[in-house]
């Protein structure tokens, strides 16, 4: 494999901007090499990707469009039987995730597993596999599996991605340069809490400059069940009854959740005493940054950040509205810092960065794509283009790389006048609503070979 997809941090000397700057010709050589030698080697592992290739009648990747038919859909990653959550047949569960994997999880699936925490800790010491788990707001939760290999390669990038949020290239040399300040909980399995370790260990100065409001972990098992729970709400049934093990988790959670005034309080205090003029990296939802700020404005701290601090926002509102005074308020707090943000999901190793211009560019080991909402069809990759947005993920390797998102986006091939080569998203991000989890999602792939995928699942 090349070290471009297996290592970008090293192939790129540890300086992601190196990998914008070079030409368009340069980029998808490096890419389609990563493709044709992914797809060769993932091809006859992964049974949605054989049955999406045969389908499709690609034998081998020519070009990069050739990829376009084979991107899964998100919903892949929910098609487990719920059944299985249900009985906590863990075995079961494996032997699902065996399909989407190019790993032998037999060793897995004989551990004993009864809980969704027990099999995401096993998967990882027995079958060198991280999980991480949606929030869930469909309705349905989602698994997404990636190596060890790339969970080490998607921190390393993330260090060498520093610049991209804090704007200067000299954060690369030496320690980590921040105290980040983490507006939510310390630990979990989610997506986003997963991508908290990189905060904690790429951006950090030390384990000790990272502050989390809210203390512990989120259980898987409890995630699912407050998802469960909602689901059971909006469809005015009686709410599923919590095991002992997940009462536990609950009570553990609800201890941590009631330390957050107190954490949040002295973290206010510092920030006005002994870390005032320190390199802050203020990092979490927009709702949580903005609550976090409202209770610093409340104890008179107006400015709390340095002018070479930066702020961080992620996540959205997830159906939440934002107050109107939220960006004033929290720029009230923070004072003149940075306001740096990017755009990713869970089953990406890579995030796009937001740039001067206000636009997220996609990294060269990312290749974007665009559908036709309606007809699924592959839209030009050049000019300016809105539809679906889709991704091929170059660094992934125990799994296919290949996603086909929810998110409706306009996307830039032209020249970006903050000096970046790199395609990049504009505007705003939409989300289109696709019942049933997405089976019914039309991509450049034969409606049969989509359909052969989702047996290959079952």
């Amino acid at each position: 494999m090349t070290q471009f997809s297996d290592d970008p941090a090293a192939y790129f000397a540890g300086e992601s901007s190196w990998g914008q700057s070079l030409d368009r010709s340069q980029i998808e050589g490096l890419q389609l090499e990563a493709a044709r030698e992914r797809f060769a080697a993932l091809a006859g592992a992964i049974a949605p990707l054989g049955a999406l290739a045969q389908g499709a009648g690609v034998r081998s990747i020519e070009r990069l469009e050739d990829l376009a038919p084979l991107l899964f859909l998100q919903g892949f990653y929910k098609s487990f039987d719920e059944n299985l959550l249900f009985d906590g047949d863990f075995a079961g569960m494996s032997h699902w995730l065996q399909r989407l994997v190019a790993r032998d999880l037999g060793p897995l699936a004989a551990r004993g597993c009864r809980t969704l925490d027990h099999w995401f800790a096993e998967a990882e010491a027995v079958s060198g596999l991280v999980l991480m788990h949606s929030s869930g707001t469909t309705g349905r939760l989602s698994i997404a599996p990636r190596g060890a290999e790339e969970h080490a390669a998607n921190r390393r990038l993330a260090r060498a991605t520093i610049p991209e949020f804090s704007g200067r290239a000299a954060d690369l040399a030496g320690e980590p340069p921040f105290r980040v300040i983490w507006a939510g909980v310390a630990d979990g399995m989610s997506g986003a809490l997963r991508g908290a370790e990189n905060f904690r260990h790429a951006f950090a100065r030390s384990p000790g400059h990272f502050h989390a409001t809210v203390p512990g972990r989120i259980s898987a098992d409890w995630h699912w069940l407050m998802m469960l729970a909602e689901r059971a709400h909006r469809a005015g049934v009686p709410p599923p009854v919590a095991s002992g093990y997940v009462t536990e988790r609950m009570d553990e959670f609800d201890a941590a959740r009631a330390r957050e005034p107190a954490i949040v309080a002295e973290l206010i205090a510092r920030l006005a005493d002994e870390w005032r003029g320190e390199r802050l990296l203020f990092v979490g939802p927009p709702l949580a940054l903005h609550d976090f700020a409202v209770k610093g404005l409340a104890k008179g701290l107006r400015g709390a950040l340095a002018p070479d601090g930066v702020i961080v926002s992620f996540g959205g509102f997830k159906h939440h509205a934002p107050p109107s005074n939220l960006e004033r308020t929290i720029l009230d707090f923070t004072g003149p810092a940075r306001a740096a943000g990017f755009y990713v999901m869970t089953e990406l190793n890579a995030a796009c960065f937001r740039c001067e211009e206000g636009h997220f560019h996609v990294l060269p080991v990312l290749v974007p794509f665009q559908f036709d909402e309606a007809s699924g069809a592959l839209l030009p990759r050049e000019g300016v283009q809105t539809g679906r947005m889709a991704f091929f993920d170059t660094m992934a390797r125990a799994y296919w790389g290949g996603i086909v998102t929810s998110d409706r986006t306009t996307l830039s091939w032209n020249p970006c006048a903050c000096g970046r080569s790199t395609p990049h998203v504009v505007g705003d991000i939409g989300r289109i609503d696709d019942p049933d989890d997405g089976r019914h999602v039309r991509t450049p792939a034969p409606h049969e070979a989509l359909e052969a995928a989702w047996s290959a699942l079952a």
